[in-house]
C-alpha cells in the first residue's frame, strides 16, 4: 500500500495543476482587482476681477448715501435695483470712506478709518457697485475732517491707503473732503487740500479728484478759483441761504452757474435736502420742489444728486420717498 500511495498522490497533484492551468477546473479563476480610484479636488474658480465701467458724469444721477460703504452686499444690490426699476439713469453713489465720528447719528461710534472692518466695508462697497455697473463719488475725509490732530498724524497715510484701494477701479471719482469750506473743517487751508490730493495720487489713483464749493453762501455762481487751480471740477454744494435768508436756486441761477463755469460739467453734489420731518433752508418736505429742482438741473445738462435725511442714515434706515 505504501508503494502505491505516493505515485497516486503525485498523479492527482499533477492532474490538478493541469486543470488549473488550462482553466478547466470546477472553480473559475479570480478576476483581476479593479484599479484604485483616484479623486482630484478642483479649487473653485474665482470670477475675473471687475474694475467697473469708466466713471462719467454724463447720463448719470447722484444719490447721497453718507454711510453707504458700511452697507451689506444685499443692501447695496437692493437699493441699486430699486433705483433702476424707477427709471433712474446710472446711479452715482455719493459716500464717505469713513464714518467713525459723526455725532448725533447711528455712526457716532463707527469703525475707525484704518480698522480692518472699515477697510473691508469699503472694499465690499466698491466691488459690489463695480459689478452692478454703477458709479461712486467718494469723500475721503468726512467725520475726521474736523479733527486737526488726527489729520496731522494720520491724514496723508490714510489718503494714500484709500488711493491705493480705489486705484484698482474705474468707476470712482473723489472728493478730498466733505464740505472743506465748513467753519470747523481743517481743509479750509487750501494747501492741505493739495497735500491730500497728492497723497491720493501717490496711492495710485488716476481718476477725477474734486472738492465741493458752497457758492451760494457768497451769492456767487463761479467755482472757487483756488479749487480750480488744483484741477478740481466745478462742483457745488446746496444754496441753503443767500444774504441771510433761506434760498433755493431758481432756474436762472442754475443757468448762470452752468454758463460761468464752461471748463467742465457742472455738478450739484448736494442740493436742498428732502425730509419728511424738517423744513427750512437746508431741508424741505415739498416733493414737487425737489422733483422740479432735479428736472431743471438735468435739463441744463448739469449733474444732480438726491440729498435726503434718509440718505444720511441709510442703511440703518430705509429710503422712504425717492424722486423719479
Amino acid at each position: 500500500m505504501r508503494r502505491i500511495a505516493l505515485p497516486l498522490v503525485l498523479f492527482c497533484f499533477l492532474v490538478g495543476m493541469l486543470l488549473e492551468f488550462t482553466g478547466c477546473g470546477d472553480s473559475p479563476s479570480s478576476p483581476d482587482p479593479p484599479p484604485p480610484v483616484t479623486t482630484t479636488t478642483t479649487a473653485p474658480v474665482e470670477p475675473p476681477f471687475n474694475p467697473g465701467p469708466s466713471f462719467q458724469w454724463a447720463g448719470s444721477r447722484g444719490i447721497l448715501v453718507f454711510a453707504g460703504t458700511q452697507a451689506t452686499e444685499g443692501e447695496i444690490v437692493s437699493l441699486d435695483s430699486r433705483l433702476r426699476s424707477m427709471g433712474w439713469p446710472t446711479p452715482v453713489y455719493h459716500v464717505c470712506s469713513e464714518v467713525a465720528r459723526w455725532e448725533g447719528t447711528p455712526w457716532a461710534d463707527g469703525p475707525e478709518p484704518f480698522s480692518d472692518e472699515n477697510i473691508e466695508n469699503l472694499n465690499r462697497f466698491l466691488k459690489t457697485t463695480a459689478e452692478l455697473g454703477s458709479h461712486v463719488l467718494l469723500d475721503v475725509f468726512c467725520t475726521v475732517r474736523d479733527a486737526p490732530n488726527w489729520i496731522a498724524n494720520n491724514g496723508e497715510q490714510y489718503a494714500r491707503t484709500v488711493g491705493e484701494i480705489i486705484s484698482k477701479y474705474n468707476h470712482v471719482a473723489v472728493h478730498v473732503a466733505n464740505e472743506p469750506w465748513h467753519p470747523s473743517s481743517v481743509f479750509r487751508n487750501t494747501s492741505l487740500l493739495r497735500t491730500m490730493r497728492d497723497a491720493i495720487r501717490q496711492g495710485g489713483f488716476q481718476g477725477e479728484i474734486g472738492a465741493d464749493d458752497n457758492a451760494g453762501r457768497r451769492g456767487d455762481t463761479r467755482y472757487n478759483g483756488d479749487y480750480r487751480a488744483l484741477g478740481f471740477w466745478p462742483d457745488f454744494h446746496p444754496w441753503r441761504e443767500k444774504d441771510g435768508e433761506d434760498f433755493v436756486p431758481r432756474t436762472a441761477d442754475l443757468r448762470d452757474m452752468r454758463d460761468r463755469n464752461p471748463w467742465g460739467r457742472v455738478v450739484i453734489s448736494e442740493p436742498i435736502a428732502y425730509s419728511e420731518w424738517r423744513g427750512g433752508g437746508c431741508c424741505t418736505d415739498n416733493r414737487n420742489l425737489v422733483t422740479q429742482y432735479m428736472r431743471e438741473t438735468e435739463n441744463l445738462d448739469m449733474i444732480w444728486t438726491y440729498h435726503s435725511t434718509d440718505g444720511l442714515e441709510w442703511p440703518t434706515k430705509s429710503f422712504g420717498w425717492i424722486p423719479q
